[in-house]
């Protein structure tokens, strides 16, 4: 038996580092080391062969094998010497027992008449020990490692009670002088092995617990087998069979440096004054502008953030280039040790033309979380010029997704079908360049819902309040105005900016109602600064505070202020010119009308895309937002079709229009703490 575990251990060995010669890309990260702590519980298996212990009597024939229980726990360290080699290090305590038990049939004589009879023999064994593994631990899978090595255990304790003792007849007999119970002993096994050794061999699973993958949940199945004995001189040897879990930490990756602020303008080196300056003074204030118009002078901004919930439709296309089976360079493609860190929790804050470039990763991850789930994929192409009946083009755009599938994401072949044809069955119109650019298109497509199911994500929405700042600008000078600087900063970073030549414009208006980008950060006040030059090169500067007044989702709960939660939905998208529900709408709807309160506002839009004329795109548009306003059954409801006057995503791509047929519902709930 120990040639077998020596050779299954060497095996382990030789192809881990076969295969850390053959790996090319290294997550840096996962070559940190781990620290932790584990619990394990298991059986102990006792290989014995002997009649006695030490320094006791007993008449029994011999004690064989037995099972008891062990448990036990301790300290572990990972050390990892590349991406698929670790050094994993285990000390701990333990405490095992066995219980054997024997039976012997023999005649016993009872008032003088000779009867069948049966004597027991029991003993009953605990040990406490030190152990101490030192494994090597071989990544057969993503998460999944195969360990080995050797293994000690010190000896600490040892306790056992031994007896012999009449079973049959139950209710008569004894021994002589001794009743029915004799040999009993029980205290400390004689002669104690102080160390024991052998192997160790298992498998475990280390599961992260955040998206910084500093945290980890580690099960694993083991087998120990020791190969001296633990009492001197007696046949008798342990192994334990360890089921358990681990919990370890390893220090998270440095976030990325912050981007450079942007380098202020180079102003002039200042020319030689006169002796006696000419009178220059700079004055700069800011007031608040409503969307009537109204000022408000002292003004602050505020942020207020909200609840966001967003459902985001996720289109089971991939679009190709004319006559090409390259996937473009707009879908996010990922090397292989990226694809582990992906997280649909990423996709915060994207909108749903953004959340879909990331199809094909979704798809992989949800695959992998899901493994009785098998996917289809269907090559098309647009059945015209070059394209004309060119199935094999067909079959190597969806055998390009296949391949991303299972090289990156590690998915098996035999779960992925391909197929090819010239249009699509649902073909958008074959006669227009848009229409042609829609059916080159690999379709993903699976009986398990799962796979192609909406992304919902739960976000923060930050609001700022109605008002654009308007700055005021006045400058005196003796001589005028060579150039002028104004910038708004918050923590060092520039927020709105402005340079000219000559006079300042009296007024600068910053307008923070439509400029998202320039949206404040944090609660940090704004210090704005007008900078001068005049034509003598003589300096001059005002500056002041902008306060900020942020109202975060925890604030408004302390205080108890009445707040709101914003429910985003988009719908399925429609196919070109429809308008009814399909089963995947109704379905989405449903699940909308049960999250709407009595108190909720709701509002729908229908959308269409700029295919087609206007007038008729407005009325498609105003049916999609009909029928869904007449599925929830609501009569408050605010319901408009907006058609293509208001695109939602560039309609010079063939996703840009799908993902414009689509209706939004928003659902606006009253939150009040209770």
């Amino acid at each position: 038996m120990t040639r077998s575990y020596i050779s299954i251990f060497i095996i382990i060995l030789f192809c881990s580092i076969y295969n850390t010669n053959s790996q090319t890309t290294i997550d840096t990260n996962a070559l940190k080391p781990k620290f932790g702590v584990y619990g394990q519980y298991g059986l102990a298996f006792h290989f014995a062969d002997f009649a006695k212990l030490p320094n006791t009597q007993s008449c029994c024939g011999g004690f064989n094998s037995e099972i008891g229980p062990s448990f036990g726990g301790g300290l572990v360290v990972d050390i990892p010497i590349d991406y698929n080699y670790i050094v994993n290090l285990r000390a701990g305590y333990s405490q095992v027992t066995g219980n054997f038990y024997n039976e012997i049939n023999t005649d016993v004589l009872v008032d003088g008449n000779l009867q069948k009879g049966v004597f027991s023999y029991n003993l009953n064994s605990t040990f406490s020990k030190v152990d101490f593994d030192a494994l090597l631990s071989y990544r057969i899978a993503e998460n999944v490692f195969l360990n080995g090595g050797p293994s000690f255990g010190l000896l600490l304790s040892s306790d056992f009670k031994q007896w012999e003792q009449i079973e049959q007849p139950s209710d008569r007999g004894v021994f002589p002088g001794e009743g029915r119970v004799r040999n009993k002993y029980e205290g400390e096994i004689q002669n104690l092995s102080s160390l024991i050794f052998g192997l160790t061999i298992g498998i475990d699973y280390q599961l992260p617990l955040n998206k910084k993958n500093s945290l980890f949940i580690v099960p694993g199945l083991y087998y120990s087998h020791k190969f001296n004995n633990i009492v001197s001189d007696l046949a008798w040897n342990i192994g334990e069979l360890k089921a358990g879990v681990a919990v370890k930490y390893r220090t998270p990756p440095a976030p990325p440096p912050p981007p450079p602020p942007p380098a202020n303008p180079i102003m002039p080196d200042s020319l030689p004054l006169p002796i006696n300056p000419p009178a220059l003074q700079v004055f700069v204030d800011a007031v608040a502008v409503d969307s009537n118009g109204r000022i408000t002078k002292e003004p602050q901004v505020q942020i207020e953030d909200f609840v966001s919930i967003n459902m985001r439709p996720l289109l089971n296309y991939v679009f190709f280039d004319d006559n090409s089976s390259a996937i473009p360079k707009r879908y996010n493609q990922l090397a292989k040790n990226e694809a582990t860190k992906f997280n649909t929790d990423d996709l915060k804050g994207k909108n749903a033309i953004e959340t879909y470039y990331d199809v094909m990763n979704i798809v992989g991850q949800r695959m992998k979380e899901n493994l009785s789930a098998n996917i289809t994929l269907v090559g098309c192409n647009s059945d015209i010029d070059l394209e004309k009946d060119n199935k094999v083009l067909s079959n190597d755009r969806a055998l390009s997704v296949k391949n991303y599938l299972t090289n990156t994401w590690g998915i098996e072949p035999n779960r992925i079908e391909v197929q090819a044809r010239n249009l699509p069955s649902e073909a958008s119109k074959s006669d227009t360049l848009p229409g042609q650019e829609e059916n080159r298109r690999v379709e993903i497509l699976s009986s398990d819902e799962s796979i192609i199911k909406p992304v919902m994500t739960t976000d923060t929405l930050r609001v700022l309040s109605d008002t654009d700042i308007k700055f005021l600008a006045d400058v005196d000078s003796e001589v005028g105005i060579n150039e002028w600087l104004f910038e708004a900063k918050q923590d060092d970073n520039i927020l709105f900016q402005k340079i000219g030549n000559g006079q300042p414009d009296p007024e600068l208006l910053w307008n923070l109602r439509n400029d998202k980008k320039s949206m404040p950060r944090s609660a940090s006040p704004i210090e704005y600064k007008l900078s001068v030059m005049d034509s003598v090169g003589q300096r001059g500067f005002a500056e002041k505070i902008l306060p900020i007044n942020k109202l975060t989702v925890n604030t408004k709960r302390e205080n108890r202020t009445d707040d709101k939660e914003f429910e985003y939905y988009s719908l399925i998208l429609f196919s070109y010119g429809k308008s009814s529900l399909e089963q995947e709408h109704r379905e989405v709807v449903d699940f909308v009308k049960n999250r709407i309160t009595e108190k909720a506002k709701v509002y729908i839009y229908g959308y269409s895309d700029s295919m087609g004329e206007e007038d008729i795109n407005k009325k498609i548009s105003e049916r999609r937002a009909k029928s869904v306003a007449n599925r929830l059954r609501l009569r408050d409801a605010v319901v408009k079709g907006l058609g293509e006057e208001t695109l939602l995503y560039d309609n010079n791509l063939p996703e840009g229009r799908f993902y414009c047929r689509t209706v939004q519902i928003t659902v606006e709930t009253p939150v009040k703490d209770s």
